[in-house]
């Protein structure tokens, strides 16, 4: 077993430390925090994964649990928005339905053409589905007009939102 240890950090947040971890070095084996952090792997790691790790966990500030707090706050409201957004959209196609004035099986193709847009907007990934609706192709169902406001509240709605 190779472990990488550093002096604690007291200000270091445990659980933003092991989601980092757990993303730039999958496959650590865990760690502990006592009077020092202790990193486990099976294997030996290179001289730069060391300091890597030991220059993230050294360089850590109460800051950062509250920055991705702030951010996780932000994609709810995100996942909001963007289901609020889909509703809207499916709620123009449905009345346009009740109405008379499209049949259901234009707005299946509707939302066959928009299903990879529709996920990431109830996602919250807004920028992503953005990218989405340029794959989209405009047809007799889905309209420029149609297409061009859906992408634009999109893109208006990142504009706006997104520092």
């Amino acid at each position: 077993m190779f472990v990488v240890e550093t002096p604690k950090n007291e200000n270091a947040d445990s659980k933003y430390f092991s989601d980092w971890l757990n993303e730039a070095h999958p496959l650590n084996k865990g760690f502990t925090v006592g009077s020092s952090l202790k990193v486990y792997f099976e294997s030996e790691q290179t001289p730069e994964s060391v300091s890597e790790i030991k220059n993230k966990y050294a360089s850590l500030t109460d800051q950062d649990v509250l920055n991705k707090e702030k951010v996780k706050t932000e994609y709810q409201d995100y996942r909001i928005d963007g289901n609020s957004f889909y509703e809207d959209y499916m709620a123009d196609l449905m009345l346009e339905f009740k109405t008379g004035n499209r049949p259901i099986d234009s707005v299946y193709r509707i939302e066959d053409k928009l299903e990879l847009v529709s996920s990431k907007l109830i996602q919250g990934h807004w920028m992503t589905a953005r990218e989405k609706m340029l794959t989209v192709t405009v047809d007799a169902d889905l309209t420029q007009d149609r297409y061009d406001s859906i992408y634009n509240g999109i893109d208006s709605y990142i504009n706006i939102n997104y520092t």
